[in-house]
């Protein structure tokens, strides 16, 4: 079987100190055909001479810079522009990914074109001595791709929402990276890439059968003091982003609607107001039908 090249991306901005810890992860890995992208977000620091440097050592590392900071999502699709693998990796310029990582998420996507994306647990390394454990599901193997919509949509979900602990194939992010998410509150969808990221695992899990987990913890996420995630309050991003996804994607909508209901995680109401008067009563509609048959 031949070995398809898997790009990972790397996008950074001032990681002086930490940017080579991402890059030493991902030449270290055993799936030897990759070629690792970084683009620099005019960064103000070192981090342009430490890439260079890189560069010199291995061929396999292409690095590119941005005249002006075009902000995060902006430059995760700069990464994109340049990589020309048929897999590709997100991994942020503070974490890490274990050795096996790149060989373990590829095998399943490449023996079956079902699988629209492969992931892991993670481990997030709060400090030295303190690490959580995340996005555990169960055992390895495939699973229903609606299986991880009806899941994400849960108030206390499993699912994963970074796209630095999976697979992806690269025409697929290509198609659904959006950097601006239409919304009725005037959220900067390019500021944090929140929701961004959701979607990246939300359209695939539409579009294919499968997917793939493992339980095994190949990424490491470390949770800095500048980090998005630490500092900012995200939830209005990934609630428009389930928004938006429902309006999408018609056929399922009524049905995740009515199932989180029944589990009292959302609000019907809340969520039929957020949209125009055809969808209003189409899902008024449908869940009237449903409720009559019980």
């Amino acid at each position: 079987m031949s070995e398809p090249l898997v790009s990972i991306l790397i996008p950074v901005y001032n990681r002086e100190t930490i940017v080579g810890r991402a890059i030493d992860s991902a030449l270290a890995q055993t799936y030897k055909n990759i070629e690792i992208i970084i683009c620099d977000n005019a960064s103000t620091d070192c981090t342009w001479d430490i890439l260079q440097e890189y560069q010199q050592k291995d061929k396999r590392i292409r690095i590119f810079r941005n005249e002006s900071n075009v902000g995060p999502v902006r430059n995760w699709k700069e990464c994109l522009n340049h990589a020309r693998g048929e897999f590709v990796k997100f991994l942020w310029s503070d974490d890490e990914i274990l050795p096996t990582f790149v060989e373990t998420m590829l095998k399943p996507m490449q023996n079956d074109a079902r699988v629209g994306f492969a992931w892991s647990d993670i481990t997030i390394r709060m400090d030295v001595n303190e690490c959580n454990h995340v996005y555990h599901i169960g055992d390895e193997g495939l699973y229903e791709g609606m299986y991880f919509i009806k899941e994400a949509f849960k108030k206390q979900s499993n699912m994963p929402v970074s796209p630095g602990c999976a697979l992806f194939r690269r025409l697929d992010v290509e198609k659904f990276l959006e950097v601006q998410i239409p919304n009725k509150k005037n959220l900067d969808f390019s500021k944090y890439g929140a929701g961004n990221d959701l979607l990246l695992f939300l359209q695939p899990a539409y579009k294919y059968p499968f997917f793939y987990y493992t339980p095994r913890d190949l990424s490491i996420f470390y949770a800095s003091k500048d980090s998005f995630t630490m500092n900012y309050n995200l939830i209005p991003y990934y609630k428009e982003a389930r928004y938006y996804f429902l309006k999408k994607k018609w056929k399922i909508a009524y049905l995740y609607i009515y199932n989180a209901q029944q589990e009292n995680e959302y609000n019907i109401i809340e969520l039929v107001q957020q949209w125009h008067k055809k969808a209003k009563c189409f899902f008024k509609k449908v869940v009237k039908k449903i409720l009559k048959r019980k």
